[in-house]
């Protein structure tokens, strides 16, 4: 069966998906990855030796050693890591934890995006002396930033800020 991920959605809709990712990444936030690693901090908490571990995995005593230094290293791939978790029967959870509150994220891009576009339109003005007055250039931000939130949101991306 294929499901169909519809590519624009309605902007409510798109608030319930910040709302829905905010609560899983306040509680992910709230994890504090042990120093030693997952796979040994596990490991100890099941007192389990590596030897024990080895087995379940059908690896040496030194594969699991290796493993756990790679997981420190950054260098272990999620596969050996799922492998570990199952034998310890647990899940592994991988996920992207924003740093911020989605809505905080959006609004910011918004507003460099548009920023960037109003500062170009200004520019053309001010060389036909046509420059807007603060309170309009404020305005006219404000008014950017609302309509590419509702109506193209992927658009905040195009800047490399």
């Amino acid at each position: 069966m294929v499901i169909y991920m519809p590519t624009k959605i309605s902007y409510e809709h798109w608030q319930l998906l910040w709302q829905k990712l905010d609560k899983s990444a306040a509680i992910s936030r709230q994890i504090i990855v042990p120093p030693k690693g997952w796979i040994k901090y596990v490991r100890n908490t099941l007192q389990m030796k590596a030897e024990q571990l080895a087995r379940r995995l059908g690896l040496s005593k030194s594969r699991v050693h290796q493993m756990e230094k790679m997981e420190i290293d950054g260098r272990i791939t999620l596969q050996a890591l799922e492998k570990a978790a199952e034998a310890m029967h647990c899940r592994l959870v991988y996920a992207f934890v924003p740093q911020n509150e989605i809505q905080s994220i959006i609004v910011k891009q918004t507003q460099l995006y548009s920023k960037e576009q109003a500062l170009n339109v200004n520019h053309s003005m001010k060389l036909e002396g046509q420059a807007p007055s603060l309170e309009a250039y404020e305005l006219s931000l404000k008014v950017l930033n609302d309509s590419i939130l509702r109506t193209s949101p992927s658009k905040i991306w195009d800047t490399d800020s």
